[in-house]
């Protein structure tokens, strides 16, 4: 699980990065072509983004799972 929650923390710290790197390169205007990939990258690092934030949610769960099933044969 451990590596899951690892695995999902790098993922999101990469698409901020992608986010980030696509919005500088539209702020500092650059060409039309290369525009139109920076959005495609920042609305594919958003669906990554979403989809670690869902692997990080489940881990959660499982997570709690793990613990209130200690719980009760304790």
């Amino acid at each position: 699980m451990i590596n899951s929650i690892t695995s999902a923390l790098s993922g999101l710290n990469n698409a901020s990065q992608r986010v980030e790197q696509g919005a500088q390169n539209i702020a500092q205007g650059g060409t039309d072509g290369r525009v139109i990939e920076d959005i495609v990258d920042i609305k594919v690092a958003q669906t990554s983004y979403e989809a670690n934030l869902s692997v990080l949610k489940t881990a959660n769960e499982l997570t709690k799972e793990l613990i209130d099933s200690f719980d009760e044969k304790v």
